[in-house]
């Protein structure tokens, strides 16, 4: 009896470790299942929203990675106008050695204006700026030690390419040879002299015939 009562329990033990592991199996197979479906949507979630405010520190802009945007408008005293959906789109920008353009890359709302700052290294100038294909090169405005170019309305996704070349040197400055020698300098002196002293002299007589 004893030796089937412990043939019993040992069955019922292993009835228990069967449950135990099918259980286990079980819990694990829906953690797998609960994975796999909510992987997709933890994807969409981690998404990049950029907000951006005016100068009244309102929110104007709100710009999704799904290639579009909301805009709001307002009035004068703050009100809220209008809220409308607007698509969105990438320009590049790059720069072969010896320069470069600022910024590389940038999303920008459909109608929006977009300036680059082309900057060529020291004895280098701008050799050609591509838009999408496009010779630009005359739209580029230089400010003295930097080109910019401006996309005044943005409607498609855009490629910038900016070359460089190597600078024509400045022109020569000319000197007046007469001024090159220490006696050369007198004698402009004194030439300035002469007629500081000639001026004067007209000056007095033009004085002294008035006072008559």
């Amino acid at each position: 009896m004893k030796v089937q009562r412990l043939g019993g329990d040992c069955k019922n033990i292993f009835r228990r470790l069967e449950m135990q592991d099918l259980r286990l199996s079980c819990r694990l197979m829906v953690s797998l299942l609960i994975a796999i479906l909510f992987i997709p949507f933890s994807s969409s979630f981690a998404e990049t929203i950029n907000y951006t405010y005016d100068d009244l520190n309102r929110l104007s802009i709100i710009e999704y990675g799904t290639g579009s945007a909301v805009v709001y408008t307002y009035d004068e005293v703050s009100n809220w106008l209008q809220k409308s959906t607007v698509p969105t789109y990438t320009i590049t920008a790059s720069a072969v050695s010896n320069g470069s353009i600022t910024p590389t890359s940038t999303t920008d709302i459909s109608g929006a204006t977009q300036t680059f700052t082309i900057t060529p290294a020291s004895g280098y100038e701008l050799s050609s700026l591509l838009d999408n294909g496009s010779n630009v090169t005359s739209s580029a405005v230089w400010n003295g030690s930097t080109y910019t170019y401006t996309i005044p309305d943005v409607t498609s996704d855009q490629n910038i390419r900016a070359t460089f070349v190597v600078g024509s040197p400045p022109p020569p400055v000319v000197q007046n040879p007469a001024l090159s020698t220490p006696a050369g300098f007198l004698l402009a002196l004194t030439g300035l002299g002469i007629i500081l002293r000639r001026r004067r002299k007209e000056n007095g007589e033009t004085q002294s015939t008035d006072s008559r």
